[in-house]
């Protein structure tokens, strides 16, 4: 985040100093807020490395609920700030609690560090420009002729501070996880003539889903603009989009416009507040309506990409907010 250049060569100073500048500051993640990542930047440090712990599990929750609201906002602005992330290992962290003890001491008058962060290329880093997005999709076809087609459709990217150290476990691993088990299950009632239902039900694994959903976009346009045939061009009773599924114990029903009564998708969201409420009475559903803001250039959630091209959808998730921390972070693992 932020790196032009190949090398930085400066001295390790504690977040808790109060002159940075021209200093590489080294936080744990506990240490980590938007204030001290803009003092560094007003004060032009060097660089920030970010240590990252090898057991994220050992971390308080409200300690990684504040470093996720922190990186979220620190993601919303440029900068040239070189921003370093790297899991902590045992020279890391002896020299984190040496600068650290020497800013409770104030012996750095005395004591002085050195060190470099060396990236492979001395030339300028340059942007990706032929990156391609790839979408995974497969039908089960259903009993009969002129058949409604259901899409189960998951993004599978994550994204966060480093987007190498970005697992996405539950944004949107969790819903990649839900589709290739629901395909899973669906195809030995399929592979059966006296199971198998009167609908095609097709599955689509998206990219490009934390960049405004360009994956899901491009891959409707080839199916309804470009393709002589496709199941998108005939009648869809819905698309089910699942994303950020894991991790709570609240089940929210994303829509662009609420369902009108005795349509398919009306009838699936029934189904499923019922069975919650029987099987699962401790979860807590709702139906979160949003309408699309066409004056704004990103969307929400991936069935906008289907609503606004008048195919009827909706997306599963534990979150109520859109803008949740949670969808872009590099803490999102197991």
């Amino acid at each position: 985040m932020g790196c032009r250049g190949a090398i930085v060569v400066a001295e390790a100073r504690s977040a808790d100093e109060t002159v940075l500048t021209r200093r590489c500051v080294i936080m744990k993640v506990q240490d980590f807020t938007t204030e001290k990542y803009f003092e560094a930047q007003r004060q032009n440090a060097a660089a920030i490395l970010i240590l990252l712990p090898k057991n994220i599990s050992n971390i308080p929750h409200e300690t990684i609920q504040s470093f996720m609201v922190s990186e979220s906002e620190t993601l919303l602005k440029e900068t040239l700030l070189p921003v370093y992330v790297a899991p902590e290992d045992e020279q890391l962290l002896y020299m984190y609690d040496e600068v650290k003890q020497a800013a409770a001491t104030r012996t750095l008058s005395i004591f002085i560090r050195a060190f470099q962060i060396l990236v492979n290329n001395n030339a300028p880093i340059k942007a990706i420009s032929d990156n391609s997005i790839v979408t995974l999709e497969g039908v089960l076809p259903g009993a009969g002729e002129d058949l409604p087609t259901i899409v189960v459709t998951a993004h599978y990217d994550s994204y966060g501070l480093a987007p190498w150290l970005s697992y996405g476990a539950d944004s949107n691993g969790s819903g990649v996880t839900v589709l290739l088990e629901l395909a899973r299950l669906f195809q030995k009632l399929y592979s059966s003539p006296r199971t198998r239902p009167p609908y095609h039900l097709m599955f689509s694994l998206t990219g490009g889903g934390k960049y405004n959903f360009l994956g899901t976009k491009r891959w409707i346009e080839e199916n309804l603009d470009h393709a002589e045939s496709s199941l998108l061009h005939d009648n869809v009773a819905f698309v089910l989009c699942l994303d950020t599924l894991a991790n709570g114990d609240e089940l929210h029903m994303h829509v662009s416009r609420p369902p009108k009564p005795e349509t398919p998708m009306h009838h699936f969201i029934q189904h499923l507040e019922e069975v919650v409420a029987s099987r699962f009475p401790w979860v807590k559903t709702s139906l979160v309506h949003k309408k699309i803001n066409l004056v704004e250039s990103t969307v929400a959630w991936e069935h906008e990409r289907y609503s606004l091209r008048r195919i009827p959808g909706f997306t599963l998730s534990h979150l109520d907010d859109p803008k949740s921390e949670l969808r872009g972070s590099i803490l999102d693992t197991m």
